[in-house]
Order: C-alpha cells, then sequence, then structure tokens
C-alpha cells in the first residue's frame, strides 16, 4: 500500500469518532446555552454572544487558521520541516497575544471617559464588561499554547486530535459554567472562567494525545524539546501561510457578518443582541442538522450529473425535499415560538423579543434551504467565469445586508435583522437561479414547478399555522396554571401543555400527508 493510500486509510478509520465528538459537542453546546440562558438577562447574553464571542473567533480565526493550514501542507517528514513548523506555530502564540492586546487596548480607552477625577473608578458595568475581554483573552492565549503539539500531530495524519481536544475542553466548560452559575457568580464573569477553563482542557489533551501517539510521530518529533521553538525560517512556508490567511479574513467575514455588523454599526440594544443570538442560535442549528446533509448530498449529485438532462430533474427532487423540511420547520415554529422560548428559557425572557424574533427566523428558513440547494448545483457545474462572478456578487450581497441590517435593525430591532438576512438570501438565490437559467436553455420553463410541495401539502402547513396561533391567542393563553411537574425546573402552564398537544397531533398529521403525498419525491431523492 502507497504511503498516500495508508494515509487516507488512517484518515478515513477515525471518521466515525470525528463526527461523534462533534455531535456530542454540539448536543452539549446546546444544553449549555438552554441552562446558561435561563440564567442570565438578555442585555448579558448579548453582550456575550455577540461582541466576546466574535472577538474570540476573531482572535482565534485570523492567527491560528492560515498556520494550521501551512502546517499541514509543510508536514514534519524532516527535521527542517518540522522546526519551521514548530517556530510558524509559536508565532500563532504571539499573534495571539498581540491582536487581544490590541482589542483590550482599544476598548479600554472609551472607558477612561468614565472616570470623572484621579479617585474615581470605572462603573461596575463597565468594569466586568472590560474584565470579561481580559478573561477570553486570557483563555484565547491559554488554548494557543496546544498549537505546536496539535499541528505536529495534524502533519502526522493524527486526524482525531483537534475533534477529542475541543470534545474534552466543550465538556470542560460546560460543567464549570452550570456550576458557577448556580452559585450566582458573576455572568460574565462565569463565561471567562469557562472559556479558561476550555483552553486549559484543550492545551492538556493536546499534550495528552501527542504523548500517546509519540510511536506514529518521526524519530524527530518525539521529545518534548522538539515542541520548543528553533529558528529554523522557511520563506515558502510563511508565505503560504499568508495567503491561506488572507483567504481566511474573507471567509471570516462572510462568516461572522452579522456579528460584526452589531457589534461595530450597534443598530441594537444589548437586549435585542442577546433576543437575535439566542433565536439565531436555535434556528441555525435546526438549519445545519437537516438542510447540511440534503444539501452535501444535492452537491454530490449535482457533481456527479454535470450539465447533463437529468441535472434538472435532481435539482426539482432536491429543491422539493429541502423546502418541504423548510416549510415544516416554518408551520410549526412560528406559531410555538414564544411558548418554546418561555418554556425553555423561563420567565427572564418573556418580555424580550426573542419570541418574535424566533417566529421570524422561521419564516426566513424555506429561503435558507432553498438558496442552499440552487447555491450547490451552481459550485457544481458553473463555470470558472460563472464561479469569479459569484464571489463579486456575494461582495455586492455583503454590501446590501450591511446597509439594510443598519436600517430595518435600527428601526424594527432583532426582527429587522432577520429581515436584512431574508434580503441578503433572496440577493443571492436571484443569482443562483440567473446562472440556472442561463445554462438550461428552454428546459428551464419546467422546472420551477417542480421544485415546490404539492399543492395540499402547503394548504394542510398554511392552515395548521393559522390554527395554532389562533388557539395560542384565544384559547391557551387563558390557563396560566402550572403543571404539577416541572422537568430540569421547567415551568409549564397547562396552556402550554395544552398547544404542544395540539402541534404534536398536528405533526403526527402532516407525517401521512407526506407519505400520501410527497412519498415519489423522497424516494426519487433516495435513489440519487
Amino acid at each position: 500500500m502507497s504511503a498516500a493510500a495508508s494515509d487516507a486509510a488512517k484518515a478515513s478509520s477515525r471518521l466515525p469518532f470525528i463526527i461523534g465528538v462533534q455531535v456530542a459537542v454540539r448536543g452539549a453546546t446546546f444544553f449549555l446555552n438552554v441552562l446558561a440562558a435561563r440564567f442570565v438577562r438578555p442585555d448579558e447574553y448579548g453582550f456575550i454572544n455577540v461582541e466576546l464571542m466574535l472577538f474570540l473567533s476573531t482572535v482565534q480565526f485570523l492567527s491560528r487558521e492560515g498556520a494550521r493550514r501551512a502546517a499541514q501542507r509543510e508536514g514534519v517528514a524532516t527535521r527542517e520541516s518540522a522546526a519551521a513548523v514548530i517556530l510558524l506555530s509559536w508565532a500563532t502564540v504571539a499573534a495571539v497575544a498581540l491582536l487581544s492586546a490590541a482589542y483590550f487596548a482599544a476598548m479600554f480607552r472609551p472607558l477612561l471617559g468614565f472616570l470623572d477625577d484621579l479617585g474615581s473608578t470605572i462603573c461596575s458595568n463597565e468594569a466586568v464588561k472590560l474584565r470579561g475581554v481580559g478573561l477570553f483573552a486570557a483563555a484565547a492565549l491559554l488554548e494557543s499554547f496546544a498549537e505546536p503539539a496539535l499541528n505536529t500531530l495534524q502533519a502526522s495524519m493524527v486526524v482525531s486530535a483537534r475533534a477529542g481536544s475541543e470534545g474534552a475542553g466543550a465538556v470542560a466548560r460546560t460543567l464549570t459554567v452550570f456550576f458557577l452559575l448556580r452559585r450566582g457568580v458573576c455572568t460574565i464573569d462565569v463565561f471567562g472562567i469557562g472559556q479558561i477553563i476550555h483552553g486549559l482542557f484543550v492545551t492538556v489533551a493536546c499534550l495528552v494525545m501527542w504523548f500517546r501517539s509519540r510511536a506514529v510521530l518521526p524519530p524527530h518529533c518525539r521529545s518534548l524539546t522538539s515542541l520548543l521553538p528553533k529558528f529554523r525560517f522557511s520563506r515558502p512556508l510563511w508565505s503560504l501561510c499568508w495567503t491561506f490567511s488572507l483567504q481566511s479574513i474573507v471567509r471570516h467575514i462572510l462568516t461572522e457578518g452579522e456579528r460584526i455588523v452589531m457589534a461595530v454599526l450597534r443598530p441594537l440594544s444589548e437586549g435585542a443582541m442577546g433576543a437575535y443570538g439566542l433565536a439565531f442560535h436555535l434556528g441555525s442549528m435546526a438549519a445545519r442538522l437537516l438542510f447540511l446533509p440534503v444539501e452535501e448530498a444535492a452537491f454530490a449529485v449535482f457533481a456527479r450529473e454535470g450539465r447533463q438532462r437529468g441535472s434538472l430533474g435532481s435539482l426539482a427532487h432536491f429543491s422539493r425535499v429541502a423546502l418541504l423540511l423548510a416549510l415544516a420547520l416554518c408551520g410549526f415554529g412560528a406559531p410555538n415560538a414564544s411558548t418554546a422560548i418561555e418554556i425553555l428559557y423561563g420567565e427572564a425572557w418573556r418580555d424580550s423579543q426573542a419570541g418574535a424574533t424566533l417566529a421570524a427566523y422561521c419564516l426566513l428558513l424555506p429561503l435558507l434551504a432553498f438558496n442552499g440547494v440552487t447555491e450547490g448545483y451552481v459550485h457544481a457545474v458553473a463555470s470558472a467565469r460563472e464561479l469569479r462572478w459569484q464571489s463579486v456578487a456575494l461582495v455586492a450581497v455583503s454590501a446590501v445586508f450591511v446597509a439594510s441590517a443598519y436600517a430595518l435593525g435600527t428601526r424594527y430591532g432583532a426582527v429587522g435583522l432577520v429581515a436584512a438576512n431574508a434580503i441578503g438570501m433572496l440577493c443571492r438565490i436571484a443569482y443562483n437561479v440567473s446562472v440556472i437559467y442561463r445554462g438550461n436553455g428552454a428546459r428551464r420553463f419546467a422546472l420551477w414547478r417542480r421544485c415546490f410541495p404539492r399543492r395540499t401539502t402547503l394548504v394542510f402547513l398554511l392552515c395548521s399555522s393559522v390554527t395554532m396561533a389562533m388557539l395560542r391567542d384565544r384559547v391557551f393563553s387563558l390557563y396560566t396554571g402550572l403543571v404539577p411537574f416541572s422537568p430540569l425546573g421547567m415551568k409549564i402552564s397547562a396552556g402550554q401543555l395544552g398547544q404542544s398537544g395540539v402541534a404534536g397531533v398536528l405533526a403526527v398529521a402532516f407525517l401521512g400527508i407526506l407519505w400520501v403525498f410527497e412519498r415519489s419525491s423522497l424516494r426519487a431523492v433516495k435513489r440519487d
């Protein structure tokens, strides 16, 4: 077996472990967010979820993403290449320290305005925020010390190192935050301490995995001294790192665009930012779990078929399935969003915009689903020229989103930010549809009517959504008495229990509708 085949087999054999760890980490993160949000105010949640997490992701992404990719490309097969990778890894630590110090200094300068005279102190609220930035900066620096060991392991095809270390850190952070919140510690301090524990466990786990994996490492990478920096400067490696880092900046802006808009332009109050962060977390989790498998399967089929005659049929089938999932979440999620927020997150969120924002985000899901499938088709069959124009279009869409987010967010709060997302998504869909139209000629006119579910399915979802909304407002809202049981401290009223029961009955009926009217579409996708 060749070395390349051996490496591929080694990597693929660890995929079930990596996927399992990722699922466990996401489950732990969701459980943490549910528990944490019951102990915090919306404004505190907004500051943590938007500003602190944006600071952490920016520092870590910009400092280490390019270095990690360059290190994996370089490898550690020779003593010189291993020393160059270690030096680059330690440069990541320095970059984290410099970026953290720069942000901390930029945030501290405005706070000096709160000093009335030499004997006064910074007001407690702003001091706590400043302390939160310091804790998150310390966490980022502590986690960066794992880079030499982690890059050595990944360059040696120990692909489970990152998933295993981050999984251990996530579990430790979850337990720490929950324990400290129950003891009444300041919320921002709790999340900062939890992030420090996460960084500590990631670093320790990487070192433990490096020690246990020494047998598969090259001989010159098996001693602890091999992880210490040595001046072996490699100009091609640093040039490659710089190229990957520039690409990471663009990708980071597109990924964190909403948080950047909220943190820089300030169209929302911190309470509204918290409501949007909570709704975005719940909605995006559903999108990742349900839409992502459909999009990945669709892309594989589109790439295999290209612009053949059957490719439009596959596009119609996958669009139909994605829209079925999205419309189901939309029809059942929008009328029950406020009830779900009250049950899961408690009374503190009742008067926030979280319920209305989550309902609006549910209405956005069909656009997300349709864009995911059509964009996958464009990526699979478009020419190089069309892909270059798509990059230009994404820049234009980003500008439209920023402008609409500021205008609508300032006026309508978190719901306005969801509307800005819808505008940006419509622009992306319009570009995808135009590419599909240009590439398929006369066949394009028979396509779109097959992309949508049957009329019976749509009518049932609409009637179910209206029924649940009317029962919620006119019947179940009158029954406010609590039921005798309260799992995990959740207070559930009789009306909320009744509304959940009606939603469950209608969901079972919807499954019957799918079996009768949409079975052929689901089977067609399974065959593809």
